[in-house]
């Protein structure tokens, strides 16, 4: 909660407060090149159309925010057939029940009676030493465990549990698990793929099988990189199906009708599910090759950073020296200040660090939200609850107020 006396008296110029008004401000241009997916308040999988932004949910319903993401693609070319996968040791049963988006197309998998290591696969193309993310929607029925082991060897596996709030023990890698409503389960596995070439991306039994129990499947996914990103359906396409990066920017008086050019103030609430890399909330740039700009962004280390140029010279670089969270998707706010030798920033009710020398560049007049611009790199990649921007510079102790 804000110390009350210092919050501002004043209302901000521009409030894009994704998280509760689920909806873009009529002044952001959204582009996506295809269609998307995204969980809604119910834990329903749903699907957005191509340039429609989404507003993603967590288990428990609550909105995270706008949902911005770089490009990737789903090497699983049968993400909701295992039908489709090889093994003669499974009965499957497709289009068993509902699945995570609401349509009976849910995959009961039974593995025949044996041993508990009989497995599912379906073949992808990796390469050695390259960062991976398996992910699968599981939900139990007489079975209640499973094992994701998606580069074809036991050595690289993660076996899940589907009760309670579910549990990832990871063999090489990490992993994690989100409960959703109905019994479902996102499970979700990140390794480095130590071989390459054609590998086999599998399930495959934690329990000795009796040939008549079983457990649901949906919704196979395997991306390049080092965190999940939302569900992209394949459906036998060869080398999988990409989804497009999402971009949100402000141009012409849609940015300048709330800008100011000599001094401001940026507060935001986001998260992000990637660790390493600059990850961008907001970046304010000028005309092409002016290198004009200034950056309101997560560094490498996940701690809250920005900076200003002028003109190509660096006016003022502000890196905490304390993450912003104690862990992946976990909620930062920070705030960040400029004006003419006067330059702050803070987050988590303090960790305030100022540079007193420095001109803001007075010909920014363009954004982009959650990207770095005007080329979409340093994607977020991760959820925006709220940005708000004060045309005016706060003080030292309001920003630390702001961020508590």
């Amino acid at each position: 909660m804000t110390i009350k006396h210092l919050f501002p008296t004043s209302l901000p110029e521009l409030n894009l407060d994704f998280a509760n008004a689920k909806q873009l401000d009529p002044r952001i241009t959204f582009t996506r090149l295809t269609t998307g997916t995204y969980i809604d308040e119910n834990g329903i999988v749903q699907t957005a159309a191509v340039d429609e932004a989404r507003f993603d949910h967590a288990g428990d319903g609550k909105c995270l925010g706008l949902l911005i993401e770089e490009a990737k693609t789903n090497l699983v070319t049968y993400s909701e057939d295992l039908g489709n996968w090889t093994s003669t040791l499974w009965t499957i049963t497709t289009d068993a029940i509902a699945a995570p988006d609401g349509n009976t197309t849910a995959d009961l998998a039974v593995p025949n009676l044996g041993t508990s290591t009989q497995s599912r696969s379906v073949t992808v193309s990796v390469t050695a030493g390259v960062q991976y993310v398996a992910t699968i929607f599981a939900k139990a029925k007489e079975m209640t465990s499973f094992n994701l082991r998606p580069t074809g060897s036991n050595s690289y596996r993660c076996t899940f549990t589907l009760t309670g709030s579910g549990t990832a023990t990871p063999i090489n890698g990490s992993g994690s698990i989100t409960a959703l409503p109905n019994g479902w389960y996102r499970c979700v596995y990140a390794f480095t793929e130590p071989t390459g070439g054609s590998r086999q991306f599998g399930v495959q039994t934690d329990e000795t099988s009796d040939g008549v129990s079983g457990f649901y499947v949906w919704g196979a996914q395997l991306e390049q990189g080092s965190f999940p990103t939302s569900y992209i359906p394949t459906d036998g396409t060869p080398g999988g199906i990409a989804r497009g990066a999402d971009i949100a920017s402000m141009t012409g008086t849609n940015f300048s009708s709330w800008y100011n050019q000599s001094e401001g103030t940026v507060f935001c609430t986001a998260q992000t599910a990637e660790f390493g890399g600059n990850k961008y909330v907001l970046h304010t740039y000028g005309a092409s090759g002016t290198n004009n700009r200034g950056g309101y962004y997560l560094n490498s280390s996940n701690r809250p950073s920005a900076y200003w140029v002028n003109a190509g010279a660096n006016q003022a670089l502000l890196q905490s020296s304390t993450p912003a969270g104690g862990f992946l998707n976990e909620p930062f706010r920070y705030a960040a200040a400029y004006g003419t030798d006067d330059f702050a920033l803070s987050h988590s009710g303090g960790n305030l660090i100022v540079d007193t020398s420095g001109t803001p560049d007075p010909t920014i007049y363009r954004a982009n939200i959650g990207s770095f611009g005007p080329s979409p790199i340093s994607f977020i990649n991760g959820h925006i609850s709220r940005i708000t921007y004060y045309p005016y510079r706060l003080t030292n102790a309001q920003l630390e107020a702001l961020t508590l």
